[in-house]
């Protein structure tokens, strides 16, 4: 149930129980729209209502189904055979299926809400019956990479990250649990401190969705899926404002991804984002790209120095 019904396995009240730890809005008739960008920052996660229409739902469905190969009841083989699972990390930006979704209408106006002025920004992934973790952050940095990001500027990370199950309502597999407030653990002004990580269990809240529905989160915050008892169907996006934060975390996914520093991303929809004021500038000046990356290289040293690999077509990087 939502906002911390009690622990069965326990026995005992979950304590937040009575408390606030998520936001809603419904993206359909607006309710909760004014209160939404002051939400997301106090919770780091928000339930958003009625984002897709059924139509819309049932076609990335199906498409997901399409390009995977598998069928609802391959679940069941794939807790024993990996084959039966599918994971693209990069998929909704290089298969034009999703990209309306990336640009759907609705999404954009509700993260323009939260950050003011938000660009796409690649790091997007499409998973099928993939087990759940334990509970963990959605960011790269914060662990293989945490010595590139300063994390402890908690305020600097504006980040929001869109999850989409688009598997049938009600069933197993469709409840995103999280840790109220954990996203602003290392924050000494926070009231509301999250529990020790050894009772992280105990003291999760889980979300119910939709396939019509989404979740915005912070990519700090701890989250983790539902134990996979039915078929999985998922798509991550991820939106940000253009910052030196943002952009220094984009390069490095898109590095460690590459191996290098080619981008490797769709021309065409590069050429979208831009005609609607979606691409990161950093990403549409060749001048300011090269010195961006050879600045991480020269002051961080940790990535090699692979600007010579960056690919530019007509002059702009794709």
């Amino acid at each position: 149930m939502e906002n911390g019904a009690p622990h069965e396995s326990l026995g005992e009240q979950n304590p937040w129980f009575l408390l606030d730890t998520f936001g809603v809005v419904d993206a359909q008739n607006g309710d909760g729209l004014e209160r939404l960008k002051e939400a997301f920052q106090k919770y780091g996660i928000i339930k958003v209502s009625n984002l897709l229409s059924q139509n819309e739902a049932d076609f990335y469905y199906d498409r997901l189904k399409a390009i995977s190969g598998l069928q609802d009841e391959d679940y069941e083989k794939s807790r024993f055979d990996p084959r039966f699972t599918y994971s693209y990390i990069g998929g909704p930006s290089q298969i034009e299926d999703f990209w309306t979704l990336i640009l759907n209408e609705k999404l954009l106006q509700l993260c323009d809400r939260i950050l003011g002025d938000s660009k796409y920004y690649f790091d997007d992934k499409i998973g099928i019956n993939l087990p759940s973790y334990a509970f963990h952050t959605d960011t790269q940095m914060n662990q293989k990479y945490s010595d590139y990001v300063h994390f402890e500027h908690h305020t600097e990370i504006t980040a929001i990250r869109s999850i989409h199950y688009f598997q049938q309502a009600g069933r197993q597999s469709t409840r995103f649990g999280f840790i109220p407030y954990s996203h602003l653990q290392d924050d000494s002004t926070v009231k509301s401190k999250p529990p020790p990580s050894t009772d992280l269990n105990k003291h999760s809240v889980w979300i119910d969705l939709s396939p019509r529905d989404c979740i915005f989160f912070n990519p700090l915050l701890k989250h983790t899926g539902e134990r996979l008892q039915s078929a999985k169907y998922m798509v991550v996006l991820t939106w940000d404002k253009e910052s030196r934060i943002s952009n220094e975390t984009f390069f490095r996914i898109a590095v460690s991804r590459n191996r290098s520093a080619n981008l490797n991303l769709n021309s065409r929809l590069v050429d979208l984002l831009r005609s609607k004021g979606r691409l990161p500038l950093a990403l549409d000046d060749r001048e300011k790209l090269y010195a961006h990356y050879s600045e991480l290289v020269a002051t961080e040293g940790k990535i090699k120095n692979q600007s010579n690999q960056i690919e530019f077509r007509n002059g702009k990087a794709t």
